[in-house]
């Protein structure tokens, strides 16, 4: 059986050389020009700020946040009362974050 610091150790090497190569080939290429009619573009921030699509996505984004951090503050003692152990709910919670 393998230790646990050979284990890290190889798993190291993995993420290096994946993360490196990577790295390597796909940073160096050249950003591709811009498309001539989004270069000067009339709106600006404020314009934007006050159209309805961007309220809409921004109390669509606000909402779903809100919803996955209520799930996470209601799982552990929801899953207490449901009869798990405090143990297996905190599982449950940490296999949510995976």
């Amino acid at each position: 059986m393998r230790s646990w610091r050979a284990t890290y150790t190889d798993l190291t090497v993995l993420l290096a050389s994946v993360t490196v190569t990577a790295h390597a080939l796909a940073l160096n290429a050249p950003w591709p020009r811009a498309h001539p009619a989004m270069r000067k573009s009339s709106k600006t921030s404020a314009h934007v700020e006050r159209t309805r699509t961007f309220w809409i996505l921004s109390s669509a984004l606000t909402l779903s946040a809100l919803g996955a951090y209520a799930v996470v503050i209601a799982l552990v003692p929801l899953l207490v009362e449901r009869g798990y152990t405090t143990t297996q709910a905190a599982w449950a919670l940490g296999l949510r974050g995976a």
